[in-house]
């Protein structure tokens, strides 16, 4: 009878509760276990549940996902997604958003995204070790944050020790020039035609992709900042193309057009038709992934070559910054959201040293933990070179800026003109004069066609 009579307490215990004027806040805090869910506007809904979704369900088991797609929404792979996103995403009404670093700072700027430095500072939640200048790309003017990033992406420099020290070359530094390195680069000059050919660097093939990627790192554009007008003929990349091509006509780069043998049958050719990878080249410039492919090539290849990291290079007036850090997913809290409680607590986890200890024990390739504290290395590397800079605060040459498809057509032309510097004796201001123009004509039509759409 007691245990009957206590039954009916708590039953009309509930059903006071339930009339209760003013209920509604009972559905801004609702009870522990009971079903909620969390819509996320994602990629790919397999993706979501391989990378957050299955361990944060698992505990929590009282949430359910509901993943849309860009593509279950629009249709046609064949529309524009950033015309489309804003209408996409007031459709839906979601809860959580995926977002690149673009489409993450025009929301935050048009108000669709919840602030979250309130609730990091409710819940006392610890960023101190996040990597190093993520959370300043992140932040507003006003200083506010609209998202974070579980993952990030970093380039390093990989060298051959062996090479260093068979070649008497002191070894390279964190910060050093691009001038040091390639100083550097031309000692390991070989004029042997074979298999065999040592190498000293690689920086994508040409004169083009060498000396983009040394302006890129001193922060300078191809477009100016509207997007309109290309700035490729300045003193500056001309100073930076005269380096280059110093630099290139040693024979010290590798050039995969240069190198003969291409055919890749197994997985032991792969590896050996890549220079680095073989013992044949000194430095080379890489993310993440290589860590593995290191790995591999040793058991396929018997390679046990020695080999470090430090940072690539950087400009010596900013060395504390890059332009080969960057970070390209950030989660955030929809600003219609009625569950923003839940998907904070979501957006918390993943971006949790918990959830960093416990998915760095898989890492996934060419991802890097926002937390720096989980890239481990037993045999003593110095991986904390991927931590060591800071995202360069730059619109990636303002290409970006541009209309669909110019930047990989002005880059071919770009490539084209330089090779004729290296290999026809064009002297560079002429070969950057003709690009200026002949970009800025493909440019001016290239937006015209927008407007005629």
């Amino acid at each position: 009878m007691r245990h009957e009579t206590k039954h009916y307490q708590i039953l009309v215990i509930v059903l006071i509760i339930i009339l209760l004027p003013g209920c509604s806040t009972i559905q801004q805090y609702p009870l522990k276990n009971e079903r909620q869910k969390l819509k996320v506007l994602y990629f790919d809904e397999k993706e979501f549940f391989n990378d957050f979704g299955m361990l944060y369900s698992a505990l929590n088991p009282e949430i359910d996902f509901e993943i849309v797609t860009i593509e279950e929404e629009q249709g046609s792979s064949s529309i524009d997604i950033d015309f489309d996103f804003q209408k996409i995403i007031d459709k839906i009404q979601p809860d959580i958003l995926f977002l690149s670093l673009d489409q993450y700072q025009k929301l935050s700027h048009d108000g669709k995204l919840t602030e979250i430095s309130s609730m990091i500072k409710q819940d006392k939640y610890d960023i101190s070790n996040l990597a190093p200048g993520t959370i300043d790309l992140l932040k507003s003017k006003e200083g506010e944050l609209f998202g974070l990033s579980p993952f990030y992406y970093s380039k390093v420099l990989f060298y051959n020790i062996d090479l260093f020290e068979k070649y008497r070359v002191t070894f390279p530094v964190d910060k050093m020039s691009w001038e040091d390195l390639l100083e550097k680069s031309v000692c390991f000059t070989d004029t042997i035609s074979s298999k065999d050919r040592i190498y000293g660097f690689y920086a994508g093939g040409d004169l083009y992709q060498l000396g983009n990627a040394i302006g890129s790192s001193y922060g300078l554009d191809v477009v100016d900042l509207t997007g309109m007008k290309m700035a490729i003929n300045t003193p500056n990349w001309e100073y930076i193309y005269a380096i280059a091509l110093e630099a290139q006509k040693t024979g010290a780069f590798y050039s995969p057009d240069l190198d003969g043998s291409k055919s890749w049958e197994s997985y032991e050719s792969f590896y050996l038709n890549d220079p680095f990878l073989s013992g044949r080249m000194a430095m080379t410039i890489a993310g993440p992934e290589m860590l593995e492919q290191l790995k591999r090539a040793k058991i396929v290849l018997k390679e046990n070559f020695k080999w470090d990291i430090v940072t690539v290079p950087t400009n010596p007036n900013n060395p504390d910054y890059t332009n080969t850090t960057s970070i390209n997913q950030v989660f955030s809290i929809y600003n219609n959201s009625t569950n923003k409680k839940e998907a904070w607590k979501f957006i918390k986890y993943i971006h949790s040293n918990e959830f960093a200890r416990i998915t760095s024990k898989s890492p996934q390739t060419g991802k890097l933990h926002i937390r720096s504290s989980y890239l481990k290395d037993v045999e003593g590397h110095n991986l904390s070179a991927y931590y060591t800079l800071k995202p360069l605060q730059n619109d990636f040459q303002n290409l970006t800026n541009t209309p669909i498809g110019f930047s990989s057509q002005f880059e071919q032309m770009a490539s084209e003109k330089l090779r004729m510097v290296l290999y026809e004796n064009v002297p560079i201001k002429s070969a950057l004069d003709d690009l200026q123009q002949e970009a800025q004509q493909l440019l001016d039509s290239a937006y015209q066609d927008v407007i005629n759409e």
